[in-house]
């Protein structure tokens, strides 16, 4: 079977493509052409490393706006480099650049970016240490033809448990032991920011259990919240 790895974020690259009520700079009006504009300013967000939540929360908190205020069409990976537009109410007209991502403004729109608002997304994948090599052909006919669109294990997070907290949650019963506790990867991931950043990252928050949980594990403090929401109302 042909199989090949990714190595470095540069190996996933995806670009978003937007609906063309967005990218045209003019509209027709009864009052004949004119250019578009608005209170939204819509920006083509570039970032690395990064997942789609983290950025929009890091952006809010250098402009010191709410999440609220952003708008976006879609979550992108993490370990890539995606390029995926956004839009901020009122947002400045200019180029701005935080950490590990950059905001190209592109223009002024009416209205704020939202799901649905994609036509797609483009990918450019690089493999490495490929195997089999001699069956990419086959393999690239039969991606022509069409593959079927469904949800992948990635889907279920990394410990492929995300659609059992769900249910949990929604049915108002206490998780287990082992659901409220981070992911050995999660664990490295923080270690390794540690030594760039230091201990101010921090521990300052815990998961139900007591266990202390990192402000950096945006959806373990989400699945906190709502495990304490649960407790509170089943009272």
């Amino acid at each position: 079977m042909f199989s090949g790895k990714l190595t470095k974020p540069e190996d996933f690259i995806v670009r978003e493509i937007l609906d063309e009520r967005f990218s045209r700079k003019y509209r027709r009006t009864c009052k004949g052409v004119e250019k578009m504009c608005g209170e939204h300013s819509l920006y083509l967000l570039q970032k690395k490393n990064m997942n789609t939540r983290d950025a929009i929360n890091l952006i809010a908190k250098k402009l010191c706006i709410s999440r609220g205020a952003i708008g976006y069409a879609g979550l992108k990976d993490k370990n890539a480099v995606s390029y995926q537009y956004i839009t901020i109410s009122k947002g400045p007209e200019k180029n701005l650049s935080f950490r590990d991502i950059a905001l190209t403004f592109m223009r002024s729109i009416d209205r704020r970016l939202g799901r649905g608002d994609l036509i797609g997304n483009e990918f450019e994948i690089t493999l490495h240490n490929c195997r089999n090599v001699q069956e990419l052909p086959e393999k690239i006919k039969k991606i022509r033809q069409g593959i079927p669109n469904f949800f992948g294990p990635q889907r279920f997070g990394v410990l492929k448990n995300n659609h059992i907290k769900g249910r949990m949650i929604i049915h108002r019963r206490k998780l287990p032991e082992n659901m409220g506790k981070e992911d050995k990867r999660a664990q490295h991931n923080v270690q390794r920011r540690r030594k760039t950043v230091g201990n101010k990252a921090g521990c300052e928050l815990q998961n139900y259990r007591g266990q202390r949980l990192s402000s950096f594990f945006t959806a373990q403090r989400f699945l906190r919240y709502c495990c304490i929401e649960c407790n509170r109302h089943s009272r």
